[in-house]
C-alpha cells in the first residue's frame, strides 16, 4: 500500500447475524474493534472512508447489537 493511500471498506447485509458481522469486520482493512469492543478505524491517521450498505435489521437476534455499534462509531468520527 502506498503511503497515503485511501482505502474504502463496505459491508452490507449483516440481516442481524452479529457472528458473519464479526467476520466482516475481522476481515476489513478499514475498520476494526478495539480492545474494549468498539467499532474504529483501523488506520486512524488515514483519510479512510467506511460504508455500510444497510440491511442490518432482518433474521438474526444481533441486529440492536450491530445498529449500536455503528451508531457508536459515527457519533465518535463526527
Amino acid at each position: 500500500m502506498a503511503a497515503g493511500e485511501q482505502l474504502v471498506g463496505f459491508i452490507t447485509d449483516t440481516e442481524g447475524n452479529y457472528e458473519y458481522w464479526r467476520r466482516c469486520v475481522a476481515l476489513s482493512r478499514v475498520v476494526c474493534f478495539d480492545p474494549a469492543g468498539d467499532l474504529i478505524f483501523s488506520r486512524p491517521s488515514a483519510s479512510d472512508i467506511f460504508v455500510f450498505g444497510g440491511d442490518v435489521f432482518d433474521r438474526g437476534p444481533g441486529d440492536l447489537r450491530i445498529a449500536t455499534e455503528l451508531v457508536r462509531m459515527k457519533d465518535t468520527c463526527t
